[in-house]
């Protein structure tokens, strides 16, 4: 059995709460939250495995953020999917 390497994009990085911020403070959504990128809240609830989930909280409101990993992003065909942001 042969390990075949994945090519990761170009942009992809490991994502941390302080990364997650910053991406967060880049667009609309960082408005909406309300106060700025250091006020708020940004809780890493999910395992870590695969998958990271943190819930993001600001003066105004908050939400959840998924990140799947990139070996999700391969469709069944083995072709690259292409990942929707919201």
């Amino acid at each position: 059995m042969s390990i075949e390497k994945i090519q990761v994009p170009e942009g992809y990085r490991i994502l941390d709460a302080e990364g997650l911020r910053h991406l967060i403070a880049d667009l609309p959504l960082g408005n909406w939250l309300g106060g700025g990128a250091n006020s708020w809240r940004i809780e890493k609830v999910g395992d870590g495995n695969l998958n990271l989930v943190f819930f993001v909280r600001g003066n105004r409101g908050g939400f959840a953020v998924k990140r799947l990993s990139y070996k999700k992003l391969i469709a069944n065909n083995g072709e690259s999917a292409t990942p929707v942001a919201i």
